[in-house]
């Protein structure tokens, strides 16, 4: 076998093993730490129903924006996700909150209106805002309950 087939070969079996062991890693730390996050979800949610019950929707983009801006961390930008998800559940909507939301199902409307919602927000991370903004595309493209929760699909997210 010639030298330069020998080293690819070699190369690709350490790209395999190093793959590998990423994802073995990386599925031992969430093993090890599932009940923690459980928790931290948890809590996250908890803390979105008590601000709910004192705030509307758009305090809730607002409270989340503010603390995206204070985290540090996919962990922190995953916990401020679950806080807006579930807060825009629970919280009441004025009635064109959705106005210009496109439908989450439009991945090219959707980025669009994404890119721009996040343009406005200074002091957050770009990236991390485009995450946190599907918690709103997904809340405009359910119909809010009269529990305030939502109960079905909505026939237009720009209500």
């Amino acid at each position: 076998m010639k030298t330069w087939v020998k080293f690819v070969v070699a190369a690709l079996v350490l790209g395999v093993l190093t793959c590998g062991g990423v994802i073995g890693g990386a599925a031992w730390w969430f093993d090890a730490n599932k009940e923690n996050l459980r928790a931290d979800g948890e809590r996250a949610k908890a803390d979105a129903e008590k601000f709910a019950r004192q705030s509307d929707a758009d305090g809730c983009v607002t409270e989340a924006l503010r603390r995206l801006s204070a985290s540090e961390g996919l962990m922190e930008e995953v916990r401020v996700k679950v806080f807006l998800s579930e807060c825009l559940r629970r919280a009441p909507r004025r009635a064109d909150f959705c106005a210009g939301v496109p439908d989450d199902a439009s991945l090219v409307a959707s980025t669009a209106w994404s890119l721009e919602f996040c343009a406005d927000e200074t002091g957050v991370d770009p990236q991390a805002c485009g995450r946190l903004s599907q918690a709103i595309l997904k809340a405009c493209a359910t119909k809010v309950g009269d529990a305030g929760g939502a109960s079905e699909p909505a026939a237009d997210p720009a209500r």
